[in-house]
């Protein structure tokens, strides 16, 4: 049987991005080896004077000036019409949805992935009430829409139904520990003494993520514990914001218990010297660096995001999830007990590898791929229903 070819259209090409590296770096391989060929349309980033080097092409739809054609996306479409069998959309980059027919009328089976407030109702509310009737239909050009989460299940709407949509979680690789020798000897070559307590938190710097909060909670508990640090990799999205979290750590003088690396080719290190993984985000799809950290071992301190986070997070057993209220508490109640923090550490690592290891999410997503191809229709493997997620 010939390979399955996926196009990949994303409004911006970010691998520094968890998220979107993931898919990058890790799935699009694994999906390769499994009999597949894939390539990534950028939609709004502009061509840079270097491509990236990955084990795929990867084409730019605007020009280093920031120049785009109005058509470009269905020019492209049209003059590689025959080598592609599936367009997977994960942005909604033409809200005219012309492309996305056009795709379909060339030949290609066309979905959709929901990753951060766009499942299906939420994309129809962006639209004016005088429109939506029109929307509605233009969606069925759309064959199958891919949640990463419950919260993003486009199933739930009564005009796509269970038959058009599925939820395919993030995944994430299973890393071999290293020893408590080794991890000792790391700590140090970052100046961490033994008896410091290091929380972590990866990710970008921007109001979403809920970084002040974060810094005031840390505050309040540093304030009790001096051999509290904390770790915050990720890049400033939002100059302002982050001028105004290291303006609160320097005024709630914690500049030196607050170390920022603003980009880290290797995250792995990060997790390997941490204690507690500590996340404050108030919206996400779904947060993939809560698998990575669970991967490593790490109880998670978690703010709840209903249908996102308490769906691989059990309270209390493979990490804690906390209300706005309740962060310094949780916080305090970790550190103090780290032992049994490790415990969920361990009961978190164990949820991965059941659930939501990235060689099984690759097979699902290839599932899909080909059923769409073949059947047009949902393969039983996959799951329809947000309870099966759990």
């Amino acid at each position: 049987m010939s390979q399955t070819r996926i196009i990949h259209l994303y409004r911006r090409f970010r691998p520094e991005f968890t998220g979107d590296g993931i898919y990058y770096e890790h799935l699009i391989p694994l999906m390769a080896e499994l009999g597949t060929t894939h390539i990534v349309l950028a939609f709004d980033t502009p061509t840079p004077a270097s491509i990236p080097n990955f084990n795929f092409q990867i084409h730019y739809l605007t020009s280093s000036a920031g120049e785009r054609s109005r058509f470009a996306l269905i020019l492209w479409l049209w003059a590689n019409r025959n080598n592609f069998d599936v367009l997977h959309i994960h942005s909604h980059v033409d809200r005219t949805f012309l492309s996305y027919w056009f795709a379909r009328f060339v030949g290609l089976r066309v979905i959709y992935s929901s990753t951060l407030e766009d499942s299906a109702d939420e994309l129809l509310a962006a639209y004016r009430p005088s429109f939506r009737p029109l929307v509605r239909l233009l969606f069925h050009g759309i064959e199958f829409f891919v949640g990463n989460s419950p919260r993003l299940y486009s199933g739930k709407s009564p005009w796509i139904g269970s038959r058009r949509a599925t939820v395919i979680p993030q995944g994430t690789t299973y890393p071999t520990l290293i020893s408590s020798e080794d991890r000792e000897g790391l700590r140090r070559s970052f100046g961490i003494e033994s008896s410091d307590i290091v929380l972590l938190y990866v990710g970008s710097i921007c109001a979403r993520k809920g970084i002040l909060s974060l810094i005031s909670t840390f505050a309040l508990s540093a304030a009790n514990n001096r051999h509290i640090r904390l770790i915050m990799v990720g890049p400033v999205i939002e100059p302002e914001y982050g001028a105004n979290v290291f303006r609160n750590i320097e005024e709630a003088s914690l500049t030196d218990r607050v170390m920022h690396v603003a980009f880290a080719e290797n995250v792995r290190p990060y997790y390997q010297i941490s204690d507690v993984f500590v996340f404050a985000s108030y919206n996400e799809g779904f947060p993939n660096v809560l698998l990575e950290a669970m991967s490593f071992g790490l109880p998670i301190v978690s703010r709840v995001i209903p249908e996102v986070t308490d769906t691989f997070i059990e309270d209390g057993y493979s990490g804690y999830l906390f209300l706005s209220d309740d962060f310094h508490v949780v916080l305090d109640d970790v550190i103090a007990n780290l032992a049994r923090g490790k415990v969920m550490g361990e009961h978190a690592r164990q949820r991965v590898h059941d659930s939501f290891l990235i060689t099984e999410i690759a097979r699902r997503y290839v599932s899909l791929y080909e059923s769409t191809v073949r059947r047009h229709s949902l393969p039983d493997t996959l799951p329809k229903k947000i309870s099966e997620l759990r």
